[in-house]
C-alpha cells in the first residue's frame, strides 16, 4: 500500500509540474465547474447537471450544433450556446499562441486557461493511517477507576465506606454495591441479576453527555434448539405457520424482500438507504454540524492550515502532524457538548433537531 501510494503522488506531482497554463483542449470537470458555478442552473440536481456538462463537453470538442432537449429556458439556452462558440474559440487561439511558427500576435487572456484541478487528471490518494476524530471519545470507569475519582473529589471516608460491604469476600458483590451507591440503578430500571446470575459488569462508559451501563448477556444455548430442517415439516404445517419471503440486500437500500416471484403479483418491501438516512435524522443532524462549522471563522482558519495527511512522504506527514498541533486547541474547544448531544440522537434516531 504504502509503495502503491508513493508512486500515485510522484504521478500526481509531475502532472503539476507539467502544467502549462494555456490549453489546447477543453475538459468535462472544468464545464461541469462552469454550471456549477451559475446561478441560472443552482436549481438542477447532480444528475442532471452532470447529463447537461456531459453534452456540453462533447459539443464542444467534436464542434457539432447543441440542440435545447433539456427544457431550458431562453437564458439557460443562450448561455450554453456562448459558453460553446467562446470555449471553442480559446481552443483555437490557444493552439495558435502554442504553436512555434505562430507569426500572429495571440494575447494570452484570450487563450484556455483553466484552473489546474480543472485541467489535469489526478489519481485519487488514499491514506495509510485512520484519520483521528476530534469528537469527544467514549471512557470506561470501572471498580479502580471510580475509586480513583471519589478521592478525587474528597469523599475519602465515604469511598472507603463504599468498599467494604460486611463481610463479604465476593468482590463482585462489593464492587457492584459501590457502583450502586454512586449510581441510581432504579431510574433506569436497571436489574442487576437475571435468573440469579449478574448481569452488571461494574463498568460504565460515557462522554460526558450519555452515560452506558455494561451489561453481560445469557449465554446461548444452541445445545437446547432443535436442528430442524424442511423435511420436519409437512406441507399443512408450511402452508399454516410459515409465510415465505425471499430478501436480497440489493446496492441501494437496507433491504429488499418479496413474497413471490415472476408475473403473478406479489408483495415487494423495501427500506433504502436514503430512507434510514431521512428517519434517523442524520441529514438533520449533518446540516446542524455545517452551520456550526460555517458559523465558525476560527475553525474555518484552522482547517485551512492543516494539509491533507493522505501522503506516503514522512515529510509531509510530519508537516500534517505539526499542522495538527498548531491548530489542537481550536479543534478541541470547537468539538464540544453539543456533538455529544447529536451522537446521542443519532443513536436512538429521534426528530429532536428541530428543537436544537
Amino acid at each position: 500500500m504504502h509503495t502503491m501510494l508513493l508512486y500515485l503522488e510522484r504521478y500526481n506531482d509531475n502532472e503539476t509540474r507539467n502544467f502549462n497554463e494555456v490549453q489546447a483542449e477543453a475538459t468535462y470537470v472544468r464545464v461541469k465547474q462552469v454550471l456549477l458555478g451559475e446561478d441560472n442552473f443552482s436549481t438542477f440536481n447532480r444528475k442532471k447537471r452532470s447529463r447537461l456538462s456531459f453534452l456540453v463537453f462533447r459539443r464542444i470538442r467534436d464542434g457539432t450544433n447543441f440542440v435545447n432537449n433539456h427544457r431550458l429556458n431562453d437564458e439557460q439556452n443562450q448561455f450554453l450556446l456562448d459558453l460553446i462558440q467562446n470555449t471553442r474559440q480559446q481552443i483555437l487561439n490557444s493552439r495558435a499562441y502554442l504553436d512555434d511558427n505562430n507569426t500572429e500576435a495571440i494575447r494570452l487572456e484570450d487563450c484556455l486557461r483553466p484552473e489546474m484541478t480543472t485541467a489535469i487528471k489526478k489519481y485519487k490518494i488514499f491514506n495509510l493511517v485512520p484519520l483521528y476524530s476530534f469528537q469527544r471519545k467514549y471512557v470506561s470507569i470501572d471498580i479502580a477507576y471510580l475509586k480513583y475519582l471519589l478521592s478525587k473529589v474528597r469523599r475519602e471516608a465515604q469511598s472507603e465506606n463504599l468498599f467494604d460491604e460486611g463481610d463479604s469476600e465476593n468482590k463482585h458483590e462489593i464492587a457492584t454495591y459501590a457502583f450502586s451507591q454512586v449510581f441510581d440503578f432504579g431510574s433506569v430500571r436497571l436489574y442487576l441479576n437475571y435468573n440469579e446470575k449478574e448481569m452488571f459488569t461494574n463498568t460504565v462508559r460515557t462522554d460526558g453527555y450519555v452515560i452506558d451501563f455494561m451489561l453481560a448477556g445469557p449465554k446461548r444455548q444452541l445445545d437446547k434448539l432443535p436442528d430442524l430442517d424442511l423435511n420436519d415439516f409437512t406441507t399443512e404445517e408450511i402452508n399454516e405457520n410459515f409465510h415465505l419471503w425471499s430478501v436480497d440486500p440489493g446496492q441501494v437500500n437496507i433491504y429488499t424482500a418479496s413474497d413471490g416471484h415472476g408475473t403473478n403479483p406479489h408483495q415487494v418491501r423495501k427500506y433504502s438507504t436514503a430512507e434510514y438516512y431521512t428517519r434517523a435524522g442524520l441529514k438533520i443532524t449533518n446540516q446542524h454540524i455545517l452551520n456550526y462549522k460555517n458559523a465558525n471563522l476560527q475553525l474555518l482558519e484552522a482547517k485551512r492550515q492543516i494539509i491533507t495527511f493522505k501522503t506516503a512522504n514522512l515529510e509531509r506527514f510530519t508537516e500534517y502532524v505539526r499542522s495538527v498541533l498548531n491548530n489542537l486547541n481550536t479543534l478541541l474547544t470547537f468539538y464540544d457538548d453539543r456533538f455529544t448531544a447529536l451522537r446521542f440522537l443519532n443513536y436512538i434516531g429521534f426528530f429532536y433537531f428541530y428543537y436544537l
